[in-house]
């Protein structure tokens, strides 16, 4: 990779996942929103990876990107901002901005360390019993930091964790600390340091964007000793929303962060990347018939999750059953299985999360907000579900994976779009205050700039 290529590397990864996390929050939010910014900087490591293999099909990191970055939208992070800016000089600053290093750091440290992990997987040198074995240890570990750390929590009786960043929300860092210890460990008995690297670049960038992005905020809400506001004359105007500047911000470092560690990785990546250049994506299931029926296993699991936006909610006791089983399984459903299904060689799977799956959370954003202002109807629905289901017949009828501009057009133009679409459905009409315009206006910019991807590959 050459100078030019770094640099360029670096600010598409910059501006991608500042639109990426920022379109997040406006759209969709929690774990599924987070799919978008870490399928895009998937997207990027491999148009920049120097692989042929991985360059000719960006697909397989977009959709690991979007399945390791899931993982870190489980954590409940509302209340840790709240301590460090409840009120002006708020006396919890330091503790808030504490926990937001280490629960930014988390987030993107298992994104970095998880994504490394898949392209050791399919680059052939790791054994399907030791992805296996990582796979049955995972929520082991998860289980047994989550007690230590996020229980017991009860507020009526004034007994919370001894390490507790919220106010009254049940915490799961703990959780995810634990599965971040679990990657550290198995990384380093492989003697990974691919792994290694990347986890630690991609904590300290979540660690660093997220304290910068929440000190952006403060600094936008709050004047300083001279009654100024950060970008004074946009907050005036009222132009300025500070939730988007923190969110901007805090994927525009994490972006820049993960891009550069992946830079001072790579000698470290250049045999794995030489494998899969060499013979491909490495499989450790020989039987192509098994890889199918496994695909259509995990389109079945999707298949029983989406139900639930489709039938009418109701107050029996068998639909809250159902329900309560989806929100529990929803982990393992967009994360977890199409992970392991990816690494042990049915990668269609993931091709089918880089695009279809992406296109699939979005519907279901839209579909929820239509429920909930009495809006969802027959038609709505099937519209909703035509993106999806046209992608997946792609996937499996054409013997060609989706081309570049296809995806870019969809992780941009098509989220961008879907908002104005949410928007009429929540208020009847599509009109913008000064900030939504502003924020907006940067959204646009950015897919443009990152629409210019396809002219360089």
């Amino acid at each position: 990779m050459n100078i030019t290529d770094i640099i360029i590397f670096v600010i598409f990864s910059g501006i991608a996942v500042s639109y990426g996390w920022g379109m997040r929050g406006t759209i969709i939010g929690g774990e599924k929103g987070a799919m978008l910014p870490g399928a895009l900087m998937g997207l990027l490591m491999a148009l920049f990876s120097g692989s042929e293999v991985l360059a000719s099909s960006p697909w397989i990191l977009a959709g690991a990107g979007a399945l390791t970055m899931y993982c870190g939208g489980c954590m409940t992070y509302g209340e840790t901002l709240h301590l460090s800016m409840g009120e002006k000089n708020s006396p919890t600053l330091t503790k808030g901005l504490i926990a937001l290093f280490f629960k930014g750091g988390i987030w993107f440290g298992i994104f970095g360390g998880l994504l490394s992990l898949f392209i050791t997987a399919i680059s052939g040198q790791l054994k399907i019993w030791q992805i296996i074995l990582f796979f049955c240890l995972l929520p082991v570990f998860a289980l047994t930091f989550y007690f230590i750390f996020n229980k017991p929590l009860k507020p009526d009786e004034n007994r919370f964790p001894k390490i507790y960043f919220s106010i009254k929300r049940q915490e799961s860092w703990g959780g995810l600390l634990g599965i971040l210890i679990e990657i550290i460990i198995f990384a380093f008995i492989i003697k990974d340091w691919s792994c290694l690297t990347m986890l630690l670049g991609s904590f300290l960038s979540g660690s660093v964007g997220w304290v910068i992005g929440q000190i952006m905020q403060i600094k936008g809400k709050y004047p300083n000793k001279k009654g100024k506001h950060l970008f004074d004359k946009l907050y005036r105007k009222n132009a300025l929303e500070t939730w988007k500047l923190m969110e901007c911000t805090l994927g525009a470092f994490g972006g820049i962060g993960c891009s550069v560690t992946f830079i001072l990785a790579k000698p470290l990546f250049a045999e794995k990347f030489s494998l899969i250049d060499a013979k491909g994506l490495h499989s450790y299931i020989p039987e192509s018939k098994i890889t199918f029926l496994l695909t259509v296993l995990y389109l079945v699991i999707l298949g029983v999750d989406y139900i639930q936006y489709i039938i009418r909610p109701n107050k029996s006791a068998g639909y809250k059953k159902y329900k309560k089983l989806c929100n529990d399984t929803e982990f393992a459903i967009y994360s977890i299985i199409p992970l392991l299904l990816g690494m042990t060689g049915a990668h269609r799977v993931i091709e089918i999360v880089a695009l279809p799956v992406v296109l699939h959370v979005l519907a279901q954003e839209l579909l929820e907000k239509e429920i909930d202002h009495n809006k969802a109807t027959v038609i709505s629905k099937i519209i909703y579900l035509i993106p999806f289901v046209a992608t997946l017949l792609h996937i499996f009828i054409s013997e060609k994976s989706f081309p570049l501009h296809t995806t870019l057009f969809t992780y941009t133009l098509v989220y961008e779009t879907a908002y104005y679409e949410m928007k009429r459905i929540e208020e009847n009409e599509i009109r913008f205050n000064n900030g939504e315009k502003g924020v907006h206006g940067y959204f646009w910019l950015c897919c443009v700039i990152i629409l210019f991807l396809q002219i360089l590959f």
